[in-house]
């Protein structure tokens, strides 16, 4: 009854599809699985086999074929982690690919899951290129239409990996949150339309993300996305991992469909002719765009600040007068077809004094003394801190910045989510050179969370290995005794070795107190 219901379903939605009604008009479907039928479908995926330990990603589940890690289960395909001792490792998972079998370039992927939950439980489903074109991850991208981290089951996050391989990469990924919705109790539809100039992504029809802003050191814009890329889903298990939470963990599947766009529609053409790329300005700012359409149905022209929608034009000469501060900006230009098509650029200006990294307070904090995580120094992203994703996702303090900022139990804020290779800076003065004890007041749920200080570029504390304290908001001190430091001004900078923790403050104090 199940499967002739569902099969129903699609049948009025190809119905709906071909009457030109509805949001989904322009997208004919060229791929699904129902998982309606046993065993899985081994004409569309294949398994991964291998032990996550041997990953440089501080995975420790065995990836099998097992029918213990995946099967179908009333019509959907059940994903299934649990701990048990196999081979060299004591959890186990499956990680499934449509490798060989079924790729593509552009359209739309929906996926309709029920999400597993615990601290150290993560989920996914993702898309990986069919070639490596532009170079071994994450140089030729990586597109994750959806991911959970079960430790917070209200939150979903899709992003995008680029840039250049290994820790070199970027990554940009963007949250939705709702404290109502439980994405593991429940199922919910994920969408990612992927274009060649944006990308967009929803869960249940609610769009929470846009992304037309990408690079790779292999290529040119729009690389690495311009190439096919294959599916894959999979439940990690972090190092990290809650062995006490309920096992098994399923990620159920209850289908997963592609879809191609209808007609030979092309994508806007752009090009933001002033002022140029790199610039450094001052006076007024007017940004003047080249925008078309091949169908000649070009709607509007969209211009964005950093990410925030600061004007539009909706007819030629395109262009925005910007009353710009001093500063260090991305300017990009959305043009927009009546398809919804998108075509995009950008540039990257200074203004003024632009943005060197300067004191948060104005001044040089004071060592002897306290710090406040959060008042790390004034600048970008790159100059005075590195966060991996953009957006402040705590939302408070300082919200024009990238750096994850919430409410702190202690009182007043502490930085949280900080992942690996993250990295905070703050410019201060040693009021006399001498031995100093350094104090980092830290937070975590989880094990194996390291930092490290340095001074003028010079590690002074070596790796530091913060214990788990229970949750994030029971915070303890992490000291790096009888540290050496030389008198004057100096610019100080924490980083993440591996990420799961917060931080409040950092106090410095002479040792002998």
């Amino acid at each position: 009854m199940f499967q002739s219901s569902k099969l129903a379903l699609l049948l009025l939605l190809a119905l709906f599809l071909l009457s030109g009604c509805g949001v989904q008009k322009s997208y004919k479907l060229v791929w699904s699985d129902e998982f309606n039928s046993k065993p899985i479908k081994a004409s569309n995926w294949q398994h991964e086999v291998y032990p996550g330990v041997v990953s440089t990603a501080q995975q420790v589940q065995y990836y099998t074929d097992r029918r213990e890690n995946s099967f179908i289960k009333n019509g959907r395909l059940i994903i299934q982690a649990d701990k048990e001792k196999y081979d060299i490792s004591n959890y186990t998972s499956a990680r499934l690919n449509s490798y060989g079998k079924f790729d593509f370039l552009y359209g739309k992927v929906e996926a309709r899951i029920k999400m597993p939950k615990g601290q150290g439980i993560q989920s996914k489903l993702w898309l990986l290129p069919v070639d490596l074109n532009y170079g071994v991850w994450a140089a030729s991208g990586q597109i994750d239409v959806v991911g959970v981290n079960g430790q917070n089951p209200k939150e979903i996050a899709g992003g995008i990996y680029f840039g250049s391989h290994g820790h070199g990469s970027d990554h940009i990924a963007k949250s939705f949150s709702d404290q109502r919705t439980d994405f593991s109790r429940d199922f919910h539809v994920y969408t990612l339309e992927w274009q060649p100039y944006e990308m967009r992504w929803y869960v249940d029809e609610k769009l929470y993300a846009i992304q037309n802003d990408w690079s790779t050191t292999g290529g040119l814009y729009p690389a690495p996305f311009d190439k096919p890329f294959y599916l894959g889903m999979n439940i990690s298990i972090a190092r990290e991992v809650d062995e006490n939470i309920s096992w098994p963990q399923q990620m159920a599947v209850d289908w997963i469909r592609v879809y191609e766009t209808v007609g030979n529609n092309k994508p806007p053409q752009v090009k933001i002719t002033s002022p140029a790329d790199k610039a450094i300005l001052s006076g007024d700012v007017i940004v003047e765009v080249d925008a078309s359409d091949p169908e000649g149905k070009l709607k509007k022209v969209q211009f964005y600040k950093n990410d925030e929608l600061i004007g539009e034009s909706t007819r030629p000469p395109y262009s925005f007068n910007w009353p710009a501060i001093d500063g260090c900006y991305k300017i990009r230009a959305r043009a927009i077809d009546t398809q919804d098509y998108v075509g995009a650029d950008g540039i990257s200006i200074e203004y003024g004094i632009g943005c060197p990294p300067e004191p948060f307070s104005g001044v040089p904090a004071q060592i002897p003394g306290k710090i406040e995580a959060e008042d790390f120094d004034k600048s970008v992203k790159g100059e005075s801190y590195y966060d991996t994703d953009t957006g402040n996702a705590g939302g408070a303090y300082r919200r024009d910045v990238s750096v994850d900022i919430q409410d702190c139990e202690e009182g007043g804020f502490d930085i949280g989510w900080m992942i690996t290779d993250e990295w905070l800076q703050y410019t201060v003065n040693v009021a006399k050179s001498g031995t100093y004890d350094i104090i980092c007041r830290v937070a975590t749920p989880q094990d194996g969370a390291k930092i490290h200080i340095e001074f003028d570029g010079e590690n002074k504390t070596g790796t530091m290995a913060i214990p788990n304290t229970g949750d994030w908001q029971k915070y303890t001190d992490l000291v790096a005794k009888n540290v050496e430091l030389k008198a004057g001004k100096q610019v100080m900078k924490l980083f993440v070795e591996y990420e799961g923790l917060n931080l409040n403050y950092i106090e410095i104090k002479p040792a002998s107190e």
